[in-house]
């Protein structure tokens, strides 16, 4: 009987957590989908592929251009091991299901055997009830479903091993068997793809210290040696993943905390965390995913846990939470009091955990601080610090309150309770859990039916023929999350299953190459730039180009995916070539690919001088304008090209002038500048005019061209010219019309007049027009309006709309929603030849609407010139605006003024007009004049010597009047401050004066704005300066959107405290010339942010010319002959190549220092090919031989051998060890776990 009483114990909690877990699954499970998204890892989606991986993992060619691991990968090896045995028995698309709910179980089931095992000297049934509870606890408490909703591999292995693992620890350190530790070193390995994201690890390697410290605080001559058997056991299972992570972290540390994704969310994850770092927040065991939005469907957003947190705010909820914390902290003073030091490693973690999560907890934050800020890197590693500290604080706050229940349970009055109370406890668990078994354990977004064509292509790339770099199409955005309409969200799967490397964003953060990749290709697609974009798949070596259709953007512009753009810029090229769809994917070949052997070795055709430049982080490489392969070293250096980057940072404003300045290399020669036009199609220029009121009019222009200094010495020639028009008549006043809708009023005088900055047409005809001023004869149209009926210009498709005009007091309001409202007037003059007139009128929009114009001739399509709309912004209060219009010929015209619908459906539209003046201006002469090439900077090489400074000034005007600058007394962004919050949280707050404009948020508000500017020329570059001060809180962040494209052309967040940022606008981007800039100050917690906005400019900067600016330090040739008879590959990371004769050997992989190149027991000298991969010289002569074997090897791969050769040893070392077992004086002495 005592035999099957004994198996009945054995297997009830077994049962119990087997129970429990049936009803999790049989509740979450949704028949035919996939558990997909969020930050997945699904070997099951191509298991031999990702075992060959997990084998050569240190270097992962499959991540894009091929990257350094930045995690580790190898440790996944295991879990691929597991995967891949249950899929011998279920279905692939229920494995990730199966193991998530195995995990869940498995913990629950460690606990329990855990708390068992600290306080085994307690009676039946005090230790089952005690180690129940605290099972329980730790599969569903609060931090728990967190951890579960959108489970990650490596959070969930971290989960369900813990216990385990330190279970194995402790039990070995009381017994010194040699099974015991046997059963630890396999509870190791088994655990070991926790350390996918090494700090996973970390967390669990102080845990160990911790109690290996308490261990050796006991006796630690007599404990010493089993501290150290227990370390070597930590190190040989993990060593195959620790030693390539160390050598990636030396490496690599410094390019993933400097990638633009990581820039930017770094400090938005910090603040999420603390915003949950009060006491009653780490109390109740609520982290910042509770804060997390997501797309819900049908353009609506909300929390991802929205159940949960409605759930747990609940009175009774929140209390029961609060009574398990006091539960805990009773645990730990009991074990002080008590001397109870077999739970005072628990308690020391406990504690180190609160730490980390209680960024709001007065004092506990003081210490945080200063960890944070002496302690280099802790924030990078532990800046998720809810999803690195949530399961140890889960395990340890079970330990503690396990004790204080031991201790209550032990209290003779309530002995006999105990196990009413133990059910209490059990019920309230399971109430506060209760959603986990209504379907909500598992996010429901995650649960996905995946279409069958991206089976398809899976095989379709498993073909040995079909192998090559895959591009993924389209390419939004910069960041890594990903959206498709069938509802997947998250890093992407696609790469899981498709066994060639892929380009996508998930790779950026570890990659400044892959990093480099995306703003060439972006460029390239939103300029419609063929030449640029066959450059780019040429250039890294793209065979494939897969469009997914699948792919858009929740609550963004679908026309920024460019998909209808993209197909045509394909099509248009004689290179590329459709293969295959599968239905919303469709599949393109770059033909220059088809049938070499050189995927990725080959022997690159170099031209020119090496460039020492790096283009890692330029949006067009200045070097690869032609396709032309070239090799980086000591030779020619782009000193300008900076202004190719998003984001210069070598630019700074003096006395009016952009300056750039740069040190000149040692055995620099010369300067080469290139020629003005083509590259550059417009001249800046200062005009002058002297009207003498007699026959002609005396123009001077002076060219604001750079000026090149050599240590402070202009070497560059200075531009001015003047010529005179000669004119009929005399008047006080002349209206000038120069170039394209420049027009500037002068008036008679003695002097020579400042007419203005402007950008004038490079070496082609300027129309030059000039009109004599009427004298206040001018037209009031508001009668003419009277009467006329409001019309809709443009509907937006498939929407209710509506318009609707009101004429009162001389004003004339317009409103629309998805509609553009028009009323019109007939000009009253007669026209009977082409006439210049100005339409003046004032506006004022509570909704930000700008004035719009449209000016027509009766019987023909169209507007004529150019509206206002293009010209200025929206103003909250009345505001003047001129427009000038030419008529070509005579007739009847007519003048509308315009309410243009939003650009976001729903959104109403609203503007008032008064005042709407037309007047017109007699033609006096009209003639045509040009800057000849003569007058823009000279083309041609100029001596260095012994220079060694050099710097391009710009200047921007007598008056700055290049300048694009927002007055802030025009009262322009929104009326007032505000909420973009979808869920109006918070509080916003907006303050203008004549400085600029202060943001205020706080309590989780999001202060928005925007501004509109338009009128910016297609072809010229731009600087977009902001500066101002962030004076609490997060940062500005900016977005600037692109109404051509609907791309948002930057998006950054300003460093803290006083920042002057520029940032690059590349010409040809915008054909529109309109852009809006929306700026967002925002609160994720309690704390307030405040920023203040003080300036916004756009600054005009010749960028063509200036990144083609070349320093030269003398030519070399390069040897051309060498050809590649023989590849042999291994994995990823070796390599055999047979050569004839000399030249460079390429390896189209990410430039790294630890790929190395060996011939004739030589190691080749290392270079980079084109800014990113690299490249070897092979020199027969240095070799001795004609004929050349080469092996390419990324060495740090030998690093991961390393570490399995160490983990055998390890493994034969525990084998051999001897017994060592503690005496029960000791254990009795130290009261360790007996």
């Amino acid at each position: 009987m005592k035999k099957y009483l004994k198996l009945f114990q054995f297997l009830l909690p077994i049962l119990a957590v087997l129970l429990i877990e049936t009803l999790l699954f049989k509740s979450n499970y949704v028949s035919g989908t996939w558990l997909t998204g969020w930050d997945s890892t699904q070997p099951e989606l191509n298991i031999s592929e990702h075992f060959s991986r997990n084998l050569g993992a240190v270097w992962q060619e499959y991540r894009g251009l091929g990257v350094l691991d930045g995690m580790a990968h190898a440790a996944n090896l295991v879990h691929t091991g597991y995967i891949w045995f249950l899929s011998q028995f279920l279905e692939a698309s229920i494995v990730r299901y199966f193991f998530v709910f195995l995990m869940h179980g498995l913990g629950g089931l460690g606990i329990y055997y855990l708390v068992r095992f600290l306080f085994k000297k307690e009676v039946e049934p005090l230790k089952t009830l005690v180690a129940s509870i605290a099972s329980v606890f730790y599969l569903f408490n609060p931090a728990t479903i967190q951890m579960f909703y959108a489970p990650l591999e490596l959070f969930i292995i971290h989960f369900g091993f813990l216990p385990w693992l330190i279970l194995t620890l402790l039990k070995y350190l009381e017994s010194g068997k040699k099974k015991d530790l046997l059963l630890l070193f396999a509870v190791n390995l088994l655990a070991v793809s926790q350390a996918h994201v090494p700090t996973i690890f970390i967390v669990y390697a102080f845990f160990v210290a911790i109690v290996l410290a308490f261990h050796l605080i006991k006796n630690h001559k007599n404990n010493i040696k089993a501290a150290v058997l227990v370390i070597i056991v930590l190190f040989a299972t993990n060593a195959f993943w620790g030693l390539p992570y160390i050598y990636s972290a030396y490496k690599n540390a410094s390019t993933i905390t400097s990638a633009k994704i990581n820039e930017l969310s770094n400090p938005e994850i910090v603040l999420r965390n603390e915003a949950f770092g009060d006491l009653k927040n780490v109390a109740l065991m609520r982290g910042f995913s509770l804060d997390y939005e997501d797309w819900k469907g049908d353009n609506e957003f909300g929390y991802q846990m929205e159940t949960w947190r409605n759930y747990w705010q609940k009175p009774p909820i929140e209390l029961f939470g609060l009574v398990l914390f006091g539960l805990a902290i009773a645990g730990l003073t009991l074990a002080v009091l008590t001397k109870e030091k077999t739970v005072y490693p628990f308690i020391a973690i406990f504690a180190f955990s609160i730490l980390n999560l209680g960024a709001r907890i007065p004092l506990i934050s003081t210490v945080r601080s200063l960890i944070w800020n002496y302690s280099p890197y802790y924030e990078e590693v532990f800046r998720f610090a809810f999803t690195k500290f949530a399961t140890v604080y889960a395990l340890s706050f079970a330990v503690l309150s396990a004790y204080a229940l031991v201790r209550i349970f032990s209290f003779r009055i309530l002995k006999s309770l105990s196990p009413i109370l133990a059910i209490m406890f059990l019920a309230g668990l399971i109430l506060e859990s209760l959603p986990a078994f209504r379907g909500e354990f598992l996010y429901d977004k995650l649960k996905l039916e995946i279409p069958q064509e991206y089976f398809e292509a899976f095989n379709f790339f498993d073909k040995p023929e079909n192998k090559g770099r895959v591009a993924i199409l389209p390419q939004p955005t910069f960041w890594n999350w990903e959206y498709s309409r069938w509802g997947y969200r998250g890093s992407g799967f696609i790469w899981q299953g498709i066994s060639s490397p892929l380009l996508h964003r998930s790779f950026d953060p570890w990659s400044s190459q892959n990093e480099g990749y995306y703003q060439e290709i972006a460029d390239a697609i939103y300029r419609k730039d063929l030449a640029d974009f066959e450059n780019v798949l040429s250039k890294y070596r793209i065979r494939w180009i897969l469009m997914d259709e699948n792919i858009f953007q929740p609550g963004g512009w679908s026309e920024a995916l460019y998909y209808d753009e993209v197909k045509s810029l394909i099509n248009s090229s004689d290179r590329i070539n459709e293969i295959q769809t599968f239905d919303s994917l469709s599949l393109y070949e770059n033909h220059i690919f088809v049938g070499r052997n050189d995927e990725y070795i080959r022997g690159p055709k170099l031209v020119g001088s090496p460039t020492s430049d790096d283009f890692s982080y330029l949006r067009k490489d200045p070097n690869y304008y032609f396709g032309i392969d070239y090799i980086n070293g000591t030779g020619i250096y782009h000193p300008f090209a900076s202004v190719l980057s998003a984001r210069p940072t070598d630019v700074r404003m003096e006395d009016g002038r952009l300056i750039w300045e740069r040190d000149i290399k040692e055995g620099t020669a010369y300067i080469d500048l290139g020629p003005w036009v083509p590259l550059e199609g417009l001249a800046p220029v200062d005009l002058y005019a002297s009207y003498q009121g007699g026959g002609s009019v005396k123009f001077r222009i002076v060219g604001l061209y750079p000026i090149i200094k050599l240590d402070g010495k202009v070497i560059s020639e200075t531009s001015e010219g003047d010529f005179t028009i000669p004119m009929s008549g005399s008047t006080e006043k002349i209206l000038l019309s120069f170039g394209d809708n420049n027009y500037f009023e002068i008036s008679k005088g003695a002097s020579e007049q400042y007419v203005g900055a402007i950008l004038l047409p490079q070496s082609t005809e300027i129309s030059l027009k000039i009109y004599s001023v009427p004298d206040d004869i001018y037209f009031d149209l508001y009668p003419n309006f009277d009467g006329e009926e409001v019309r809709k210009c443009w509907e937006r498709e498939g929407r209710e709309t509506r318009t609707k005009a009101t004429l009162i007091d001389g004003e004339i309001n317009l409103t629309s929603r998805d509609a553009t409202a028009c009323i019109g007037a007939r000009l009253p003059m007669e026209f009977t030849g082409p006439t210049l007139l100005s339409v003046t009128l004032e506006h004022e929009s509570t909704t930000d609407t700008p004035p719009d114009t449209c000016l027509t001739k009766e019987g023909s399509p169209g507007c004529i010139g150019v509206s206002p709309f293009y010209q200025t912004g929206s103003s909250h209060d009345w505001a003047e605006v001129t427009t000038f219009y030419e008529t070509q010929s005579g007739g009847v015209y007519w003048l509308d003024l315009l309410s243009r619908a939003k650009d976001e459906e729903g959104d109403e539209s609203s503007i008032s007009y008064k005042n709407v003046v037309v007047k017109t201006y007699p033609s006096v002469t009209q003639t045509g004049v040009r800057l000849e090439d003569s007058f823009a900077p000279k083309e041609g090489k100029i001596e260095i010597k012994d220079a060694k400074r050099i710097s391009l000034e710009l200047p921007l005007g007598k008056e700055q009047g290049l300048i694009k600058k927002e007055v802030w007394s025009q009262n322009r962004g929104g009326e007032e401050a505000e909420n973009c919050s979808i869920f109006g949280t918070g509080e916003v707050k907006k303050k203008v004066d004549s400085s600029g404009i202060t943001y205020e948020s706080e309590d989780r508000g999001i202060n928005c704005d925007h501004f509109v500017y338009s009128g910016l020329v297609q072809n010229q570059g731009y600087l977009l300066r902001i500066k101002g001060e962030n004076r609490r809180g997060r940062s500005l962040k900016f977005v600037l959107n692109n109404h051509a494209t609907h791309h948002n052309d930057l998006e950054d967040l300003v460093p803290t405290g006083s920042f002057d940022e520029y940032y690059a606008l590349l010409p040809g981007t915008n054909p529109k010339g309109e852009y809006t800039f929306v700026p967002e100050t925002r609160s994720f917690g309690p704390e307030k942010s405040v920023n203040f906005l003080e300036e916004i400019g756009f600054l005009p900067i010749p960028v063509n010319w200036m990144s083609r600016i070349v320093l030269v330090r003398g030519a070399t040739s390069n040897p051309q002959n060498l050809r590649i008879k023989n590849i042999t590959k291994v994995n990823t990371f070796f390599y055999s190549v047979e050569t004839e004769g000399s030249g460079y050997i390429e390896l189209s992989q990410a430039y790294e220092d630890g790929w190395i190149a060996l011939a004739n027991f030589q190691i080749l000298p290392h270079y980079k090919i084109n800014s990113w991969a690299n490249g070897w010289l092979v020199e027969n002569s240095k070799l001795k031989t004609q004929n050349s074997k080469i092996y390419i090897i990324f060495w740090p791969q030998l690093l991961e051998f390393l570490g399995f050769a160490l983990l055998f040893a390890g493994l034969g070392f525990v084998l051999s060890t001897k017994e060592g077992v503690v005496d029960n004086e000791t254990k009795n002495k130290y009261n360790y776990p007996v």
